[in-house]
Protein backbone atom coordinates (compact mmCIF):
# COMPACT_ATOMS: atom_id res chain seq x y z
CA UNK A 1 0.00 0.00 0.00
CA UNK A 2 0.92 3.61 -0.77
CA UNK A 3 2.47 6.10 1.24
CA UNK A 4 -0.66 8.98 1.75
CA UNK A 5 0.38 12.72 1.55
CA UNK A 6 -1.53 14.96 3.14
CA UNK A 7 -1.92 18.57 1.52
CA UNK A 8 -3.64 21.20 2.77
CA UNK A 9 -5.08 23.63 -0.15
CA UNK A 10 -7.44 26.58 -1.33
CA UNK A 11 -8.69 27.05 -4.22
CA UNK A 12 -5.81 29.14 -5.44
CA UNK A 13 -2.98 27.17 -4.64
CA UNK A 14 -4.83 23.67 -5.12
CA UNK A 15 -2.39 22.67 -7.94
CA UNK A 16 0.30 24.30 -6.62
CA UNK A 17 0.60 22.41 -3.43
CA UNK A 18 -0.71 18.96 -5.84
CA UNK A 19 2.33 19.49 -7.13
CA UNK A 20 4.46 20.54 -4.39
CA UNK A 21 2.94 17.15 -2.55
CA UNK A 22 3.79 15.24 -5.23
CA UNK A 23 7.52 16.17 -6.02
CA UNK A 24 8.18 15.87 -1.87
CA UNK A 25 7.08 12.11 -2.13
CA UNK A 26 7.38 10.48 -5.71
CA UNK A 27 4.33 7.93 -5.93
CA UNK A 28 2.33 8.63 -2.73
CA UNK A 29 -1.17 9.17 -3.05
CA UNK A 30 -1.98 12.75 -2.73
CA UNK A 31 -5.36 13.72 -0.92
CA UNK A 32 -5.96 17.11 -0.76
CA UNK A 33 -7.58 18.74 2.22
CA UNK A 34 -8.93 22.45 2.85
CA UNK A 35 -12.00 24.10 4.55
CA UNK A 36 -13.42 25.01 1.08
CA UNK A 37 -15.62 21.69 0.32
CA UNK A 38 -15.10 21.90 -3.27
CA UNK A 39 -11.63 20.71 -3.04
CA UNK A 40 -11.55 19.22 0.30
CA UNK A 41 -10.86 15.09 -0.67
CA UNK A 42 -10.34 14.42 2.93
CA UNK A 43 -13.69 15.16 3.88
CA UNK A 44 -12.81 17.37 6.71
CA UNK A 45 -15.50 20.18 5.48
CA UNK A 46 -18.42 16.94 6.23
CA UNK A 47 -17.20 15.61 9.45
CA UNK A 48 -17.17 19.13 10.82
CA UNK A 49 -20.91 20.44 9.34
CA UNK A 50 -21.56 16.49 10.98
CA UNK A 51 -20.32 17.67 14.31
CA UNK A 52 -21.37 21.24 14.70
CA UNK A 53 -25.25 20.34 13.82
CA UNK A 54 -24.97 16.87 15.36
CA UNK A 55 -25.69 16.32 19.38
CA UNK A 56 -23.76 18.50 21.79
CA UNK A 57 -22.33 16.23 24.11
CA UNK A 58 -20.39 14.81 20.72
CA UNK A 59 -18.35 18.72 21.15
CA UNK A 60 -15.39 17.27 23.41
CA UNK A 61 -12.25 18.30 22.20
CA UNK A 62 -9.69 15.48 20.97
CA UNK A 63 -7.24 14.23 24.26
CA UNK A 64 -4.40 15.55 21.91
CA UNK A 65 -5.78 19.06 22.27
CA UNK A 66 -4.78 20.66 25.82
CA UNK A 67 -7.43 23.02 27.17
CA UNK A 68 -4.57 25.62 27.39
CA UNK A 69 -4.31 24.86 23.14
CA UNK A 70 -7.65 25.31 22.67
CA UNK A 71 -7.59 28.78 24.64
CA UNK A 72 -4.64 29.69 23.15
CA UNK A 73 -6.00 28.17 19.01
CA UNK A 74 -9.10 30.38 19.94
CA UNK A 75 -6.94 33.95 20.95
CA UNK A 76 -4.62 33.41 17.54
CA UNK A 77 -7.42 33.01 15.25
CA UNK A 78 -8.98 36.43 13.45
CA UNK A 79 -12.20 34.71 13.35
CA UNK A 80 -12.76 32.59 16.13
CA UNK A 81 -11.81 35.69 18.36
CA UNK A 82 -14.38 37.93 17.74
CA UNK A 83 -17.34 35.20 18.43
CA UNK A 84 -18.97 34.58 21.90
CA UNK A 85 -16.63 32.07 23.85
CA UNK A 86 -19.90 29.52 23.49
CA UNK A 87 -19.62 29.90 19.56
CA UNK A 88 -15.68 29.76 19.57
CA UNK A 89 -15.34 26.62 21.39
CA UNK A 90 -18.30 24.77 19.44
CA UNK A 91 -16.27 25.23 15.99
CA UNK A 92 -13.09 24.60 17.51
CA UNK A 93 -14.32 21.32 18.85
CA UNK A 94 -16.76 20.78 15.32
CA UNK A 95 -13.44 21.73 13.50
CA UNK A 96 -11.02 19.34 15.86
CA UNK A 97 -13.26 16.00 15.98
CA UNK A 98 -13.13 16.15 12.31
CA UNK A 99 -9.32 16.54 11.19
CA UNK A 100 -8.99 13.82 14.00
CA UNK A 101 -11.37 11.49 11.91
CA UNK A 102 -9.50 12.30 8.70
CA UNK A 103 -6.35 11.51 10.58
CA UNK A 104 -7.06 8.44 11.78
CA UNK A 105 -9.06 7.15 8.62
CA UNK A 106 -5.55 8.34 6.02
CA UNK A 107 -2.88 7.96 8.22
CA UNK A 108 -0.51 10.08 6.23
CA UNK A 109 2.84 9.89 6.25
CA UNK A 110 3.17 13.60 5.76
CA UNK A 111 1.32 16.94 5.72
CA UNK A 112 2.20 19.45 3.78
CA UNK A 113 0.67 23.38 4.58
CA UNK A 114 1.41 27.05 4.23
CA UNK A 115 2.41 28.51 7.38
CA UNK A 116 -0.37 28.54 9.65
CA UNK A 117 -2.93 31.42 9.32
CA UNK A 118 -5.99 30.16 10.88
CA UNK A 119 -7.59 28.06 13.85
CA UNK A 120 -8.38 25.15 10.88
CA UNK A 121 -4.18 24.73 10.30
CA UNK A 122 -3.30 25.17 13.98
CA UNK A 123 -5.51 22.40 14.82
CA UNK A 124 -4.42 20.51 12.04
CA UNK A 125 -0.47 21.38 12.96
CA UNK A 126 -1.65 20.31 16.62
CA UNK A 127 -3.44 16.92 15.64
CA UNK A 128 -0.31 15.98 13.10
CA UNK A 129 2.11 17.03 15.73
CA UNK A 130 0.44 14.47 18.57
CA UNK A 131 0.99 11.60 16.06
CA UNK A 132 4.35 12.11 15.48
CA UNK A 133 3.46 12.62 11.80
CA UNK A 134 5.98 14.95 9.99
CA UNK A 135 4.12 18.16 9.09
CA UNK A 136 5.86 20.71 6.69
CA UNK A 137 4.88 24.59 6.46
CA UNK A 138 6.45 26.65 3.62
CA UNK A 139 6.86 30.50 3.81
CA UNK A 140 8.71 32.93 1.58
CA UNK A 141 11.21 35.20 3.45
CA UNK A 142 12.20 39.00 2.68
CA UNK A 143 15.22 37.42 1.40
CA UNK A 144 14.06 37.16 -2.16
CA UNK A 145 15.48 33.94 -3.61
CA UNK A 146 15.11 31.87 -0.37
CA UNK A 147 12.57 30.56 2.01
CA UNK A 148 11.95 28.99 4.94
CA UNK A 149 9.90 26.23 6.74
CA UNK A 150 8.23 27.17 9.83
CA UNK A 151 4.74 26.24 11.29
CA UNK A 152 4.35 29.34 13.69
CA UNK A 153 6.69 31.54 12.47
CA UNK A 154 9.36 29.50 14.99
CA UNK A 155 13.00 29.62 13.91
CA UNK A 156 14.02 26.02 12.01
CA UNK A 157 17.76 25.76 11.70
CA UNK A 158 19.41 23.20 8.86
CA UNK A 159 22.80 22.80 10.22
CA UNK A 160 26.08 25.75 10.27
CA UNK A 161 25.70 28.52 8.07
CA UNK A 162 26.80 28.49 4.42
CA UNK A 163 29.26 31.21 4.17
CA UNK A 164 28.87 31.95 0.64
CA UNK A 165 24.73 33.07 1.39
CA UNK A 166 26.25 35.10 3.91
CA UNK A 167 28.46 36.77 1.92
CA UNK A 168 25.79 36.87 -0.50
CA UNK A 169 23.44 38.29 2.25
CA UNK A 170 25.86 40.96 3.03
CA UNK A 171 26.05 42.17 -0.45
CA UNK A 172 22.38 41.95 -0.81
CA UNK A 173 20.30 43.19 2.14
CA UNK A 174 23.00 46.18 3.00
CA UNK A 175 22.02 47.12 -0.54
CA UNK A 176 19.77 50.77 -0.19
CA UNK A 177 18.11 49.98 -3.53
CA UNK A 178 17.50 46.62 -2.23
CA UNK A 179 13.47 45.10 -1.77
CA UNK A 180 11.47 41.92 -1.07
CA UNK A 181 10.09 41.31 -4.55
CA UNK A 182 6.31 40.96 -2.43
CA UNK A 183 6.76 44.69 -2.19
CA UNK A 184 7.77 45.71 -5.74
CA UNK A 185 4.60 46.46 -6.94
CA UNK A 186 3.22 48.28 -4.60
CA UNK A 187 6.68 50.63 -4.63
CA UNK A 188 6.60 50.73 -8.39
CA UNK A 189 2.69 51.97 -9.21
CA UNK A 190 1.95 53.17 -5.66
CA UNK A 191 -1.00 55.03 -5.93
CA UNK A 192 -2.89 52.57 -8.35
CA UNK A 193 -1.96 50.04 -5.70
CA UNK A 194 -4.28 51.54 -3.23
CA UNK A 195 -6.97 51.94 -5.55
CA UNK A 196 -6.96 48.59 -6.37
CA UNK A 197 -6.84 47.93 -2.66
CA UNK A 198 -9.73 50.66 -1.96
CA UNK A 199 -11.85 49.04 -4.57
CA UNK A 200 -11.57 45.52 -3.87
CA UNK A 201 -12.46 45.48 -0.27
CA UNK A 202 -15.60 47.79 -1.35
CA UNK A 203 -16.52 44.74 -3.55
CA UNK A 204 -15.27 42.01 -0.85
CA UNK A 205 -18.52 43.07 1.27
CA UNK A 206 -21.31 41.94 -0.78
CA UNK A 207 -19.18 39.75 -2.90
CA UNK A 208 -17.81 37.46 0.34
CA UNK A 209 -21.35 37.45 2.17
CA UNK A 210 -22.70 36.52 -1.28
CA UNK A 211 -20.39 33.52 -1.52
CA UNK A 212 -21.52 32.36 2.29
CA UNK A 213 -25.30 33.00 2.03
CA UNK A 214 -25.77 31.58 -1.74
CA UNK A 215 -22.47 29.39 -1.96
CA UNK A 216 -24.01 26.67 0.78
CA UNK A 217 -20.98 26.87 3.02
CA UNK A 218 -22.78 29.74 5.66
CA UNK A 219 -19.53 28.60 7.37
CA UNK A 220 -16.84 28.21 5.42
CA UNK A 221 -13.47 29.85 7.23
CA UNK A 222 -12.16 32.36 4.30
CA UNK A 223 -15.42 33.30 3.44
CA UNK A 224 -16.35 34.34 6.88
CA UNK A 225 -13.71 36.41 8.00
CA UNK A 226 -13.18 38.05 4.97
CA UNK A 227 -16.66 39.40 4.90
CA UNK A 228 -15.88 40.35 8.38
CA UNK A 229 -12.56 41.89 7.82
CA UNK A 230 -13.28 44.33 4.58
CA UNK A 231 -16.26 45.50 6.77
CA UNK A 232 -13.48 46.80 9.17
CA UNK A 233 -11.51 48.05 6.68
CA UNK A 234 -14.53 50.08 4.82
CA UNK A 235 -14.07 53.25 3.37
CA UNK A 236 -16.45 54.97 0.73
CA UNK A 237 -13.69 57.17 -0.21
CA UNK A 238 -10.08 56.57 -1.07
CA UNK A 239 -7.45 56.82 1.85
CA UNK A 240 -4.74 59.07 1.65
CA UNK A 241 -1.10 58.84 2.79
CA UNK A 242 -0.86 60.49 6.47
CA UNK A 243 2.05 60.47 6.28
CA UNK A 244 3.93 64.10 6.86
CA UNK A 245 6.04 65.90 3.75
CA UNK A 246 8.23 68.04 6.66
CA UNK A 247 8.88 64.48 9.00
CA UNK A 248 12.64 65.02 8.05
CA UNK A 249 12.89 68.69 9.16
CA UNK A 250 10.76 67.70 12.53
CA UNK A 251 13.32 64.99 13.27
CA UNK A 252 16.58 66.98 12.99
CA UNK A 253 14.97 69.94 14.71
CA UNK A 254 14.26 67.55 17.55
CA UNK A 255 17.45 66.68 20.22
CA UNK A 256 15.02 63.80 21.97
CA UNK A 257 16.07 60.10 21.00
CA UNK A 258 14.26 58.77 17.86
CA UNK A 259 12.10 55.35 17.75
CA UNK A 260 10.43 53.89 14.62
CA UNK A 261 7.72 51.82 14.46
CA UNK A 262 7.01 50.15 10.79
CA UNK A 263 3.45 49.35 10.80
CA UNK A 264 2.60 45.77 10.24
CA UNK A 265 -0.47 44.28 8.40
CA UNK A 266 -2.69 43.20 10.78
CA UNK A 267 -4.42 40.91 11.06
CA UNK A 268 -1.81 38.80 9.51
CA UNK A 269 0.05 35.10 10.62
CA UNK A 270 3.25 37.41 11.45
CA UNK A 271 1.44 39.21 14.39
CA UNK A 272 -1.43 36.66 15.17
CA UNK A 273 0.85 33.39 15.01
CA UNK A 274 4.43 34.87 15.82
CA UNK A 275 4.10 36.66 18.73
CA UNK A 276 4.80 34.28 21.98
CA UNK A 277 3.21 36.89 24.22
CA UNK A 278 -0.81 36.49 23.33
CA UNK A 279 -1.18 40.31 24.97
CA UNK A 280 0.22 41.97 21.99
CA UNK A 281 -1.91 40.63 18.91
CA UNK A 282 -4.13 42.81 20.07
CA UNK A 283 -2.18 45.02 17.63
CA UNK A 284 -4.07 48.41 17.82
CA UNK A 285 -4.77 48.93 21.56
CA UNK A 286 -1.32 47.75 22.17
CA UNK A 287 0.32 49.80 19.64
CA UNK A 288 -1.54 52.65 21.78
CA UNK A 289 -0.68 51.91 24.73
CA UNK A 290 3.12 52.31 23.55
CA UNK A 291 2.41 55.62 21.78
CA UNK A 292 1.54 56.93 25.45
CA UNK A 293 4.37 55.46 27.24
CA UNK A 294 7.35 56.05 24.26
CA UNK A 295 6.04 59.74 23.82
CA UNK A 296 6.68 60.72 27.31
CA UNK A 297 10.60 60.22 26.56
CA UNK A 298 11.27 59.72 22.61
CA UNK A 299 10.60 61.23 19.27
CA UNK A 300 8.38 58.39 17.71
CA UNK A 301 8.29 57.86 14.45
CA UNK A 302 5.47 56.19 12.05
CA UNK A 303 5.70 54.30 8.60
CA UNK A 304 3.00 52.83 6.95
CA UNK A 305 4.11 49.31 5.28
CA UNK A 306 3.67 49.86 1.51
CA UNK A 307 1.65 46.86 0.54
CA UNK A 308 -0.62 47.58 3.09
CA UNK A 309 -1.81 51.27 2.81
CA UNK A 310 -4.86 51.39 2.23
CA UNK A 311 -6.06 48.24 4.08
CA UNK A 312 -6.99 50.05 7.93
CA UNK A 313 -9.79 50.13 9.95
CA UNK A 314 -12.00 52.97 9.29
CA UNK A 315 -10.46 56.43 10.52
CA UNK A 316 -6.87 54.53 11.39
CA UNK A 317 -5.19 57.38 8.87
CA UNK A 318 -6.72 60.50 10.07
CA UNK A 319 -6.29 59.66 13.94
CA UNK A 320 -2.78 59.10 12.80
CA UNK A 321 -2.02 61.91 11.00
CA UNK A 322 -3.05 64.47 13.68
CA UNK A 323 -1.65 62.47 16.36
CA UNK A 324 0.59 65.09 18.53
CA UNK A 325 2.71 62.10 19.74
CA UNK A 326 4.11 60.98 16.72
CA UNK A 327 6.02 61.89 13.81
CA UNK A 328 4.52 60.19 10.72
CA UNK A 329 6.97 59.31 7.78
CA UNK A 330 5.03 59.15 3.94
CA UNK A 331 4.40 55.48 3.31
CA UNK A 332 6.90 55.54 -0.27
CA UNK A 333 9.71 56.52 1.58
CA UNK A 334 12.56 54.33 2.10
CA UNK A 335 12.72 52.18 5.02
CA UNK A 336 16.21 52.81 4.74
CA UNK A 337 15.98 56.14 4.66
CA UNK A 338 14.16 56.60 7.90
CA UNK A 339 16.52 54.02 9.04
CA UNK A 340 19.65 56.39 8.98
CA UNK A 341 17.80 58.99 10.93
CA UNK A 342 16.45 56.97 13.48
CA UNK A 343 18.12 56.20 16.76
CA UNK A 344 16.40 52.81 17.36
CA UNK A 345 13.79 50.53 15.85
CA UNK A 346 10.46 49.19 17.50
CA UNK A 347 9.03 45.60 16.21
CA UNK A 348 6.34 43.11 16.63
CA UNK A 349 8.31 40.80 13.96
CA UNK A 350 8.63 43.21 11.24
CA UNK A 351 11.66 42.12 9.04
CA UNK A 352 12.70 45.88 9.34
CA UNK A 353 14.00 44.64 12.56
CA UNK A 354 16.56 42.71 10.96
CA UNK A 355 17.64 45.17 8.62
CA UNK A 356 18.38 47.22 11.65
CA UNK A 357 20.11 45.05 13.97
CA UNK A 358 22.12 44.69 10.46
CA UNK A 359 22.99 48.21 10.62
CA UNK A 360 24.20 48.61 14.05
CA UNK A 361 20.53 49.86 15.46
CA UNK A 362 19.47 48.45 18.22
CA UNK A 363 16.28 47.17 17.88
CA UNK A 364 12.93 46.55 20.83
CA UNK A 365 10.59 43.76 19.94
CA UNK A 366 7.14 42.80 21.77
CA UNK A 367 8.34 39.39 20.47
CA UNK A 368 11.63 37.59 19.08
CA UNK A 369 10.86 37.06 15.35
CA UNK A 370 13.07 34.17 13.84
CA UNK A 371 15.88 36.43 12.29
CA UNK A 372 16.61 38.26 16.25
CA UNK A 373 20.14 37.48 17.37
CA UNK A 374 23.06 39.13 18.98
CA UNK A 375 22.98 42.07 21.70
CA UNK A 376 21.61 44.89 19.59
CA UNK A 377 17.76 43.21 19.94
CA UNK A 378 16.24 43.71 22.70
CA UNK A 379 12.68 41.73 23.68
CA UNK A 380 10.31 44.66 25.08
CA UNK A 381 6.86 43.89 26.96
CA UNK A 382 3.78 46.02 26.35
CA UNK A 383 5.08 48.47 30.20
CA UNK A 384 8.31 48.83 28.71
CA UNK A 385 11.38 50.27 30.77
CA UNK A 386 11.96 53.87 29.50
CA UNK A 387 15.47 54.25 31.08
CA UNK A 388 16.86 50.94 30.41
CA UNK A 389 15.44 51.59 26.51
CA UNK A 390 17.79 54.68 26.41
CA UNK A 391 20.87 52.79 27.70
CA UNK A 392 20.37 49.92 25.41
CA UNK A 393 20.14 52.90 22.56
CA UNK A 394 23.35 54.46 24.32
CA UNK A 395 25.35 51.50 24.14
CA UNK A 396 24.21 50.29 20.69
CA UNK A 397 25.57 54.02 19.33
CA UNK A 398 29.11 53.88 21.57
CA UNK A 399 29.53 50.43 19.49
CA UNK A 400 29.59 50.28 16.27
CA UNK A 401 28.64 47.07 14.60
CA UNK A 402 31.24 45.20 13.68
CA UNK A 403 31.88 42.76 10.19
CA UNK A 404 32.29 39.67 12.61
CA UNK A 405 28.90 40.70 14.29
CA UNK A 406 27.35 41.41 11.18
CA UNK A 407 28.31 37.93 10.07
CA UNK A 408 27.04 36.77 13.22
CA UNK A 409 23.60 38.00 12.62
CA UNK A 410 23.72 36.70 9.15
CA UNK A 411 24.77 33.53 9.89
CA UNK A 412 21.57 33.16 12.55
CA UNK A 413 19.37 34.56 9.34
CA UNK A 414 21.23 31.97 7.07
CA UNK A 415 20.95 28.89 8.74
CA UNK A 416 17.56 28.78 8.41
CA UNK A 417 16.95 29.90 4.78
CA UNK A 418 16.79 27.16 1.92
CA UNK A 419 17.70 28.41 -1.61
CA UNK A 420 14.28 28.39 -4.13
CA UNK A 421 11.61 30.82 -4.95
CA UNK A 422 8.57 29.75 -2.83
CA UNK A 423 5.81 32.15 -3.81
CA UNK A 424 2.34 31.05 -3.03
CA UNK A 425 0.32 32.81 -5.83
CA UNK A 426 -2.97 31.68 -7.40
CA UNK A 427 -1.45 32.16 -11.40
CA UNK A 428 0.52 29.08 -10.74
CA UNK A 429 0.14 26.18 -13.15
CA UNK A 430 1.84 22.75 -13.66
CA UNK A 431 1.28 23.56 -17.41
CA UNK A 432 4.38 26.53 -17.12
CA UNK A 433 7.62 24.84 -17.30
CA UNK A 434 9.13 27.97 -15.09
CA UNK A 435 6.80 27.45 -12.03
CA UNK A 436 7.19 23.82 -12.21
CA UNK A 437 10.95 24.44 -12.11
CA UNK A 438 10.35 26.52 -8.98
CA UNK A 439 8.69 24.45 -7.14
CA UNK A 440 11.42 21.55 -8.21
CA UNK A 441 14.11 23.31 -7.14
CA UNK A 442 12.14 24.38 -3.57
CA UNK A 443 11.96 20.43 -3.27
CA UNK A 444 15.44 19.68 -4.06
CA UNK A 445 16.60 21.65 -1.14
CA UNK A 446 14.44 20.90 1.11
CA UNK A 447 15.16 17.19 0.47
CA UNK A 448 18.41 17.82 0.47
CA UNK A 449 18.51 19.19 4.46
CA UNK A 450 15.12 16.70 5.31
CA UNK A 451 15.28 13.51 3.40
CA UNK A 452 11.72 11.52 3.46
CA UNK A 453 11.26 8.02 3.73
CA UNK A 454 7.68 6.38 2.35
CA UNK A 455 7.86 4.26 5.46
Amino acid sequence: MSATVLSYVRPWNREQFTFLAEQLLPGARVVRASEHASIDEAGIVRRYHAYLHGPRHALNLPAAVSEPEARDVIARCRLLRTLSDQQARRHLCAMARAIEDVLEELAPTLVVSLIIDSYVMDLLHILVRARSIRFVAFIGTFVNGCYRISARGEANFFGDADPALVEELRHKLLADSYAPVFNSQSISSPRKSVYRRWAANIARVPWFWLKRVLGGDYHNYHYWVSQQQSLELLHWLPPTDPGDPGWMDKLKASSRPKVFIPLQMFPECTVDYWCQDLRVIDYYAVLDRLLDTLSKRFNVVIKEHPSVMGNRPTGFYSRLAKDPRVTVVPTYTPSNLVLKEADAVLVWTGSVGFESILRGKPVFGLAKPFYASGERFMTIDMEPDLDAMAEHIAHCQANPISVDEQNAILGHLASQLLRGDFINFGAWTADNPEHRAQIEGVVASYLSVRPISAG
